[in-house]
């Protein structure tokens, strides 16, 4: 223009800079307002607002803000430079800037607009300050301002992004009462915040006044709503929303399949998983590092350890970086399926590579470590932490003393306890509990008691242990902070031996019962710990009883196994155990087998059983668990890898001939056995070498019969004998066998019939003892006073006088629950020993 003669006004300028701002040339705008000085032309507000625009859309806060500041010493700024310099500090993360610039435009004199509050409230969103976005939406109509829907989706994403679901909602409902119409924007916010906070019945409700207010859900709402339903374990339903979307012309996306595989794998269904993660490529989607981290996880909720690595290998193949929550995940997989050397190589990888452990990874090979009872690994493990400039967490701790307890290492772990305050660490339940167990397994009953009394002391703010190792002083105050089942609990493990203890613990553990509801898992362990400590306070029982009722469908199966344990010997409620084996029916009859892993199902297998047992022991076994019971570990049988077997119903050797092992009854999956005498079972100890009835089996099976090698199943023996006694055993050829023989067993479907001689007269009225059983490790099982719940039947068939004078009597025995030398122990317990 200056060659041609011209002048250039301020009008010619501000189209330049508007020009640059379109363009996002935000240093030629700024260069252009050099010459406008330089020419002395002065610069107008739509000159400012133009330049402001300009670092705006290439989201350059400073120099946005810097612009406002030379447009306020020369021009008063109009609401359009506030507005712009208000989005790019938005954009910026500048929420207390934005909140500056907002009370400034009233101090201007300017008129706010909704679209300058709806800006302070995203930049809140943006910052995760959930609560200056609500105050700023709730300011708006005291300063003149009716929110608009803008406005009120602003606030409700903010609310989404901190996870607060209430928050949401009640923006969501005042919409309404401002007579605004929420978008399928509103909703899809809510339903997220409702993810967030794992409501997804809520989110299933929203869905509803959506479909109510005619509008239809789009991909962002569908996936929100597939993500709240995983977070509340509703896999099916989130499936069947992932279905619905895409039914409805919808083509899902990365967020969508990513919320689909959480799902899958909060609900353990790590087949669907996979398949929806094999399924992201045919519909030309790149699985990214949370659609395998998910998978992963989903793997290792079931113990499928190498499709875990597999998946973990595929991933580096396709170039996705695994992240450290990949590699936890990972580590998770082996952790639960017991390979702790596995995991700790996935830790050599981290460290050697760029993804750099941190002390969640280590807690989870940690972890591994623990249940493989490699505790000088774990506290190997926990040193490394430290040495790596990570802080071990209270996780950490507990992690190593799990594997403490577990080889009996009751030394490091009390040494353990000590050092965590040291770090800055205050020891909890779980890691006392740790301890205690330790104590107990090595038989240090000192210590342990030593232990609980300092827990008791420290809750109380009183240092002073008060143990004189056989009794213990436990005050009221102290023991009303800590968990309700805790001391009663540790009692019972220690198997301390005081009456009067016992029912003091348990009359203070009523009186919390009477002030409040309690978390099941404490009512089904106090019930456990009470029955194991021989109290028979019948008030006591009848509260846990009464309280356990009003939440059965919150019981784990490990807590209703406990609570029926618990209460079969001491408090046999007809009402409890109908609701307790309702509950467990329902589950069974929905429960999925496949896909679990192995040590999951024998788990499974063992709870299911031994509810079945308690119920049996109340006298209040019902037909319809038993059906459900043996439908399941049929299932679970059949799912078992079995050699086929071909047998008769024909005795194949006299039952008179006990010099060596035989068949007395060949079945085409299971065989009754005799055992002679001087014969092992399956220990094989070595005195006993060549004579093992496992290797009779072995042998003549041909080794065809999987279960004999699999101890985790008795080796297909339903029960033992002691070497020098001989009888009938029960064996099964198939996992299947197996678990039928063991329902019957604990249905009290199979009698075990046992025929001893007794010193003494045993009286002839005696024909049933119950009284509880109590072992530890090795030593000799006692009966009476406390213990697990045990009885036995009995007939005098003779009473008998030696040469020397001495009586002893012949007694028919059945054993309605086989404890460890019950038979033994319970004729000891009435004076008249075998």
């Amino acid at each position: 223009m200056p060659g041609q003669g011209l002048r250039p006004s301020v009008v010619s300028f501000s189209a330049a800079i508007s020009a640059c701002a379109s363009s996002q040339q935000w240093q030629q705008a700024l260069g252009i307002l050099e010459p406008m000085q330089q020419q002395a032309v002065l610069p107008s507000v739509i000159t400012f607002s133009a330049a402001i625009s300009a670092c705006e859309k290439a989201a350059q806060w400073e120099q946005s803000l810097a612009l406002l500041t030379m447009q306020q010493a020369k021009l008063k700024p109009d609401l359009v430079s506030y507005a712009t310099v208000m989005s790019a500090c938005e954009r910026g993360g500048q929420w207390e800037r934005v909140l500056a610039m907002l009370a400034n435009i009233r101090i201007d004199g300017l008129k706010l607009t909704p679209r300058a509050f709806s800006t302070a409230i995203a930049a809140c969103s943006r910052a995760a300050r959930w609560e200056y976005a609500i105050d700023v939406l709730g300011s708006m109509q005291q300063q003149g301002v009716s929110p608009d829907v803008i406005c009120c989706n602003a606030a409700i994403t903010a609310c989404e992004k901190a996870g607060r679901w209430d928050s949401a909602l009640l923006v969501l409902t005042g919409m309404q009462q401002l007579a605004l119409q929420p978008s399928i924007v509103s909703f899809s916010a809510a339903i997220s915040a409702c993810s967030h906070g794992e409501q997804w019945q809520r989110a299933l409700h929203l869905m509803a006044e959506m479909s109510e207010a005619s509008l239809e859900g789009n991909l962002i709402s569908f996936s929100a709503l597939v993500s709240a339903c995983g977070s509340g374990q509703q896999w099916a339903l989130a499936l069947g929303f992932f279905a619905e979307m895409q039914q409805k012309g919808l083509e899902p996306n990365e967020i969508s399949y990513n919320a689909a595989i959480s799902a899958c794998e909060r609900g353990e269904e790590w087949e669907r998983a996979l398949l929806l993660l094999a399924d992201m490529p045919q519909r030309r989607l790149r699985p990214n590092v949370v659609s395998f981290s998910a998978a992963i996880s989903a793997c290792a909720n079931c113990e499928q350890w190498q499709r875990a690595f597999a998946i973990l290998g595929d991933m580096q193949k396709q170039a996705v970086l695994p992240s450290v929550i990949t590699f936890s995940a990972t580590i998770t997989a082996c952790e639960k399926a017991g390979r702790w050397e596995q995991a700790l190589h996935l830790l050599s990888q981290m460290k050697l590579g760029s993804v750099r452990p941190d002390v969640i990874s280590y807690n989870s090979v940690v972890s591994a470590c623990e249940w493989a009872e490699e505790w000088e690994t774990a506290l190997a493990l926990l040193c490394e932490i430290t040495k790596q400039d990570l802080r071990p967490t209270v996780v950490s701790y507990n992690a190593v003393l799990s594997s403490c307890e577990k080889a009996s290492s009751w030394g490091t772990a009390l040494l353990l306890l000590a050092e965590m305050p040291l770090m800055q660490l205050a020891a909890d339940m779980i890691g006392y509990t740790a301890a205690i167990s330790a104590c107990s397994r090595a038989g240090q009953i000192s210590q342990g008691i030593d232990l609980l009394n300092h827990i008791n002391n420290d809750n109380n703010n009183n240092h002073n242990n008060n143990s004189n190792n056989n009794r213990m002083e436990l005050e009221e105050s102290s023991m009303s902070q800590l968990p309700l089942s805790f001391t009663a609990w540790a009692l019972a493990t220690l198997g301390v031996r005081d009456a009067e203890l016992a029912h003091d613990t348990a009359r203070r553990a009523l009186a919390r019962l009477k002030e409040t509801t309690h978390p099941q898992k404490e009512l089904s362990t106090l019930a456990w710990a009470l029955s194991m400590l021989g109290v028979v306070d019948q008030e006591v029982f009848a509260e846990l009883s009464k309280q356990a009722s009003s939440s059965i469908a919150a019981f784990t199966l490990q807590d209703l196994l406990l609570l029926s344990w618990g209460m079969a010997a001491c408090f046999p409620s007809a009402e409890l155990f109908s609701l307790i084996q309702a509950e467990v029916i329902a589950r069974l009859t929905v429960m999925r087998f496949e896909g679990r892993s192995q040590a999951a199902l024998a788990v499974l297998t063992d709870r299911v059983l031994g509810v079945v047992w308690a119920c049996r022991f109340a006298s209040r076994l019902q037909d319809e668990l038993l059906a459900a019971a043996r439908n399941a570990l049929a299932q679970i049988g059949v799912g078992r890898l079995d050699a086929p077997s071909i047998g008769n119903s024909a005795t194949q050797s006299s039952l008179e001939m006990f010099s060596e092992p035989h068949v007395a009854l060949d079945l085409p999956d299971r065989l009754v056995i005799v055992k002679p005498p001087g014969w092992e079972v399956y220990d094989q100890h070595e005195r006993f070498e060549d004579r093992q009835m496992l290797s009779f089996l072995k042998a003549l099976s041909s080794c065809q019969w999987p279960i004999l090698g699999d101890i985790r199943h008795q080796h297909g023996f339903l029960h033992r004998l002691d070497v020098p006694n001989s009888g009938l055993i029960l064996a099964a050829k198939t996992y299947e066998a197996f678990y039928d023989l063991r329902l019957q067993l604990s249905a009290g479907r199979i009698a075990r019939d046992y025929v001893v001689l007794c010193h003494g007269w045993v009286p002839a009225q005696i024909h049933e003892i119950t009284a509880p059983v109590n072992w530890r490790g090795t030593s000799a099982t006692v009966a009476g006073g406390q213990g697990r719940p045990s009885r036995t039947q009995l007939t005098v068939l003779s009473h008998l006088r030696s040469k020397g004078g001495d009586a002893f009597s012949l007694v028919a025995i059945r054993i309605l629950t086989g404890r460890r030398h019950q038979i033994r122990s319970h004729t000891s317990y009435i004076g008249h020993s075998l």
